[in-house]
C-alpha cells in the first residue's frame, strides 16, 4: 500500500507540474524565490503539493534525510523538465526550495504520526497549546491580511479588458468614475493627485454598466492595474456582482479576495443600464445600486476572518456559492484537531472551555481588533461542529491509549 500510495503521488505531481500550458502567461524569473505578484501562492502550492510525497516515502521504510534527499532529486527533474522541454512551465529556484522544504514537512509529519494519533496526556496539552497559538498567529496574519493596501504606485485604467482567466463581457460600460472623478479608458491613476482615502487603500468606484447575459464564467467590467498587480476590479458571475480592491496579501504576494453581491445585475431589459457605486471600507465594502427607474438598493458586504483562505487558494475563488463552506471546512478541521488533543490532555471540562475560548479569540476578538467582521453563521458553525467532533473523537483516542495501557500493565509480570 505505501510503494502505491508513491507511485500514485510521484504521477499526480508529474501531471500537475508536467502538463504543457501554452496559454498561460510565463514570467521567466528562474532565479527567483517568490516569482511574480502570486508568487507566495505558488511557494505555499508547491510546498503543499509535495507533503504527501514526504509522507509516503517515509511510511515505505525511507529514513527522513533520504526522503528529503529524493524530493529534492524529484523536483530538480521537474524543474529541468520545464526548463527545456515543457511549453508555458517556467522552472525558479523557488520552486526548487519550496518542493523540497513540502517533502521535508511531509517525512516529520509521517514520523510524528504516532504520538501525535494517540498522545499521552502531557503530549496532548503540548499538541493543544502549541496548535492554540498557531490559530491565534495565523488569525493575526489572516486579519492582517484582509486590510486595505496603502498604494504608493501608480496605476492604470482599463475597461472590459480581456485578460487570461475570464470570460469577454457581453454587456456594456458606459461610464467609469473614482471618487466621483471620470476615469476613461487608460487613464494613469496617481495616488499623489487622488482623494487621501485612495492613498490609504480605500476606493470608491462608479460605474454605468449594462449587464451582460448571465453565464459560466467571470465577465471583466472594469479594473485598475499594472504589470506589478491591480487596485481594483468590477466583474459579473452569473448574476453577481464581484468586487476586489488591493488588500495587504498582495503585500505578501498573495491573493487579495473577493467580495459578491448575489443577484446584483439581473437583467432588466434590453439595454437596461444599471448605476453601480461601491466603496471599500476596513470591514468590507457597500454598495448602491440604481436602475433606470431611479430606484436605489443599498447593500454592505463584509470580511469575515473566513475570507483569508481566498488569500492562500491556488485557484482563483470567484464562485460565490463557495466561499461560506470553504470557510467553514477549514475551521471545522482546525477546531476538529484542537478538540481532540485538549480533551486527551484535560478531559471534559477543561476541554471545552479550552475550544470555546480559542474560538472567541478567533473568530470575535482578531477580527474586532482587525476592523473586520465577527465571524458569521459559516464560520461559527464550522468551528463548533469541528469542536464537538475533535472531543469526541479525543474521548476515543484517550479510551484505547487507557485500554492499552492496562493491557500492557497486565502483560508485566510482578516482582517478588
Amino acid at each position: 500500500l505505501a510503494r502505491a500510495a508513491a507511485v500514485v503521488v510521484a504521477l499526480a505531481i508529474a501531471v500537475a507540474t508536467l502538463w504543457p500550458t501554452p496559454d498561460a502567461p510565463q514570467p521567466n524569473e528562474g532565479l527567483c524565490i517568490i516569482c511574480g505578484s502570486l508568487g507566495g501562492i505558488d511557494f505555499l502550492s508547491n510546498i503543499g503539493l509535495f507533503v504527501p510525497l514526504g509522507v509516503a516515502l517515509h511510511v515505505l521504510g525511507m529514513p527522513t534525510r533520504w526522503v528529503i534527499a529524493a524530493g529534492g532529486l524529484f523536483s530538480l527533474t521537474i524543474e529541468a523538465l520545464q526548463w527545456q522541454l515543457i511549453a508555458g512551465r517556467d522552472a525558479s529556484l523557488g520552486d526548487l526550495l519550496a518542493n523540497t522544504l513540502g517533502t521535508a514537512v511531509g517525512a516529520l509529519a509521517a514520523a510524528a504520526r504516532a504520538s501525535a494519533g494517540r498522545p499521552t496526556p502531557r503530549i496532548a496539552l503540548r499538541l493543544a497549546l502549541a496548535w492554540t497559538v498557531g490559530l491565534v498567529v495565523a488569525g493575526m496574519i489572516a486579519g492582517w491580511a484582509l486590510r486595505p493596501a496603502p498604494v504608493d504606485l501608480r496605476y492604470w485604467s482599463q475597461w472590459v479588458p480581456t485578460r487570461y482567466g475570464y470570460t469577454p463581457f457581453t454587456g456594456t460600460l458606459l461610464q467609469l468614475s473614482l471618487f466621483g472623478r471620470p476615469v476613461p479608458n487608460g487613464k494613469m491613476i496617481d495616488p499623489t493627485f487622488e482623494d487621501q482615502r485612495y492613498a490609504a487603500g480605500l476606493v470608491e468606484v462608479q460605474a454605468l454598466v449594462v449587464p451582460g447575459v448571465p453565464g459560466p464564467g467571470t465577465m471583466l467590467i472594469a479594473r485598475a492595474g499594472n504589470p506589478l498587480g491591480e487596485q481594483f476590479e468590477l466583474a459579473q458571475r452569473g448574476s453577481a456582482l464581484l468586487f476586489r480592491t488591493r488588500r495587504n496579501a498582495s503585500r505578501l504576494a498573495l491573493r487579495s479576495p473577493v467580495l459578491y453581491l448575489p443577484n446584483a445585475l439581473k437583467p432588466l431589459g434590453p439595454a437596461s443600464a444599471l448605476d453601480i457605486n461601491a466603496r471599500a471600507a476596513v470591514s468590507g465594502a457597500a454598495f448602491t445600486l440604481r436602475d433606470a427607474t431611479g430606484r436605489e438598493s443599498p447593500s454592505t458586504v463584509a470580511f469575515t476572518l473566513g475570507a483569508a483562505w481566498q488569500t492562500i487558494s491556488p485557484v482563483e475563488a470567484r464562485v460565490p456559492a463557495l466561499q461560506g463552506p470553504v470557510a467553514a471546512l477549514l475551521l471545522l478541521a482546525a477546531a476538529l484537531v484542537l478538540g481532540w488533543w485538549a480533551l486527551v490532555a484535560l478531559g471534559w471540562l477543561g476541554s471545552t472551555v479550552w475550544v470555546a475560548t480559542a474560538g472567541l479569540l478567533l473568530l470575535v476578538a482578531i477580527p474586532v481588533a482587525a476592523g473586520i467582521a465577527p465571524g458569521g453563521a459559516w464560520e461559527t458553525s464550522g468551528f463548533a461542529a469541528g469542536g464537538a467532533l475533535g472531543l469526541l473523537f479525543g474521548r476515543l483516542s484517550a479510551a484505547r491509549t487507557s485500554a492499552s495501557g492496562a493491557r500492557q500493565a497486565r502483560s508485566v509480570p510482578p516482582r517478588r
